[in-house]
């Protein structure tokens, strides 16, 4: 699996700016690491355009590439899910047009979100 590489994939790093503003727009940190591995997935999945979201894959693939565990990875993109604060319910359904309910406040859903609006953009 070739994960996004901003030297690499020029093209998507006009997403960066957005993916941003909706992570802190959400109350999510963008700078902690599961923000920056949520920014990975999505613009790794928008590059390879798959059908259907392996995550596990993607962790996988991060943690090599940082050279982490697993768990870590995965541990870290959903703690700052978790982690964000009341914005993140006020606000997903202003972003996403979605009426919210405890299900958004996945990892897998949260991503999944993130890369239908950037390929409406």
């Amino acid at each position: 699996m070739e994960l996004y590489n901003q030297y690499k994939d020029k093209s998507l790093n006009k997403y960066n700016s957005i993916i941003f503003n909706i992570l802190k727009t959400l109350g999510i940190s963008y700078k902690t690491n599961g923000a920056n591995y949520i920014k990975i997935i999505v613009l790794s999945e928008i590059k390879c355009e798959s059908e259907i979201l392996n995550l596990n894959n993607y962790y996988i693939a991060i943690a090599k590439k940082y050279k982490k565990s697993i768990t870590s990875v995965k541990q870290a993109v959903n703690d700052c899910i978790y982690n964000s604060s009341k914005k993140f319910e006020n606000n997903y359904k202003n972003i996403f047009n979605y009426e919210y309910n405890d299900n958004y406040k996945t990892s897998k859903n949260l991503i999944e979100d993130l890369i239908c609006y950037i390929a409406n953009i």
